[in-house]
């Protein structure tokens, strides 16, 4: 099985998957997740928060069944997203999906090698 997969990526034969239907709003402990981003539920969320993040794409997905790997969204992120009110959560779910953007990533880990080479080597702050 690993060899078809291998040859399904390389001849690009992959089909991008569709969005399933959102179903009923999630009760606490479930995840949800948009494109490569989760959000662990600590709390309740209202009917009209289920709403509006269905409608920007998030869904309920059985973490056990799911082979793909997502970023976990910070807490403190997740509370201002749901806290938001319209416009500003609307601003602060496109911040969300750059800074977790493949993107983003590889510039934060293009800054830390930089960083890493900056530093002198062996220096331990201890004079010799």
């Amino acid at each position: 099985m690993p060899i078809k997969n291998t040859l399904r990526t390389l001849l690009k034969i992959r089909k991008e998957r569709a969005l399933p239907p959102a179903g009923q709003k999630p009760p606490v402990g479930s995840n949800i997740v948009f494109d490569r981003m989760r959000i662990r539920l600590k709390h309740p969320i209202s009917d009209e928060q289920w709403a509006w993040l269905t409608e920007h794409g998030w869904r309920t997905v059985d973490m056990r069944t799911d082979r793909r790997r997502y970023a976990l969204v910070p807490e403190k992120g997740v509370a201002r997203l749901l806290n938001a009110d319209g416009l500003e959560r609307e601003v602060i779910l496109r911040k969300m999906i750059h800074l977790f953007s493949e993107e983003a990533r590889a510039q934060r880990r293009a800054e830390r090698a930089a960083r890493e080479t900056d530093a002198p080597i062996g220096s331990s702050g201890t004079g010799a």
